[in-house]
């Protein structure tokens, strides 16, 4: 009976010397990713200006919060009503503001990201195809059986 032949590992996985493709994998510039990125380039745009739209929200929510304060405080009793009135109105709009772009940011965002996947995907079948010898699957020397009914 044959035992099992045991694998050399180190703490943190696979040892460098008996799988060096794991350790050092081919150095691809971004700069491929990116050009690989250029039909999308009004789906980037618009979303990265709904991003920093939505990056804005923290800030105007601070403002607005910091706005309220002050009039609770300075502000004579009969106008409070319609200064906080004002104030939750700028929260709502902000609020249906963010969103729509955040809609907008991710849907974007999505698009190219699934885009990227499929011309990826598309290339290393491409590569995948050419390094294999197609004429494997020409081969007519055992066909397959006829099916029976």
């Amino acid at each position: 009976m044959n035992k099992p032949r045991l694998r050399v590992l180190s703490m943190h996985g696979p040892c460098p010397h008996m799988c060096p493709h794991l350790f050092h994998p081919p150095q691809v510039p971004l700069s491929r990713l990116v050009a690989m990125n250029k039909p999308e380039w009004l789906y980037i745009i618009v979303g990265s200006i709904a991003a920093a739209a939505v990056g804005c929200v923290q800030p105007s929510f601070a403002l607005i919060i910091s706005v309220m304060i002050t009039t609770l405080y300075d502000t004579p009793k009969d106008k409070i009503m319609g200064e906080a009135s004002f104030l939750s109105q700028m929260f709502f709009t902000i609020g249906v503001g963010v969103l729509i772009m955040s809609s907008i940011m991710f849907l974007c965002f999505g698009i190219i990201g699934g885009r990227l996947a499929y011309r990826l995907r598309q290339a290393m079948f491409k590569a995948e195809l050419t390094k294999r010898r197609l004429d494997l699957f020409s081969r007519h020397a055992a066909p397959f059986p006829a099916p029976t009914p």
